[in-house]
């Protein structure tokens, strides 16, 4: 059930990815579907589905946007790791719990980025900080409206089936 949720999550974040860039190219610089499916993945604790949602989705993010293969891919991963790590010590039940979980992922995402850019190049473009702020400010609200969302739909289907008239085959 987990990987069909993640596959339904990876197949959501490449059509938003797609669609921001063709409809708003400006705003597909500071929100990262992709980023958002690895935080959401990882918030239940487990170390491995975190590490690999940042593996899949980071790569993916690499295949689609063309820049260096792997770049995304390996913070994606580093992200999942700790996003996972974070969330079996952190209690996240209020929506601005959950925001600033998701604004931790930016900053963790981008202190990657950026440190691996520098490493493979000598003068890295570097994001402004109104930039870095506008993803954080971006990711946090949107984060806690994926979690609000995914867990009004599980309760309303666990409702729809506790609800359905059970039909035998006698």
């Amino acid at each position: 059930m987990r990987a069909l949720r993640f596959l339904a999550g990876l197949a959501t974040a490449l059509s938003a990815h797609i669609l921001l860039v063709a409809l708003a190219p400006e705003a597909a610089r500071f929100v990262d579907p992709f980023l958002l499916l690895v935080a959401f993945h990882a918030m239940d604790g487990a170390v491995l589905a975190g590490v690999l949602a940042g593996v899949v989705s980071g790569l993916s993010e690499d295949a689609l946007t063309g820049g260096i293969y792997g770049l995304h891919g390996f913070a994606a991963t580093v992200v999942g790791y700790v996003a996972a790590r974070a969330a079996r010590v952190l209690t996240l039940q209020k929506s601005y719990y959950v925001g600033l979980y998701f604004a931790s992922a930016v900053l963790v995402q981008q202190l990657v980025l950026q440190t691996l850019l520098l490493l493979l190049w000598q003068r890295p473009q570097l994001p402004t900080l109104g930039e870095l702020s506008l993803r954080v400010v971006v990711a946090a609200p949107l984060g806690a409206l994926l979690v609000g969302t995914v867990e009004r739909f599980s309760e309303s289907y666990r409702i729809w089936k506790a609800r359905r008239p059970r039909v035998s085959l006698d």
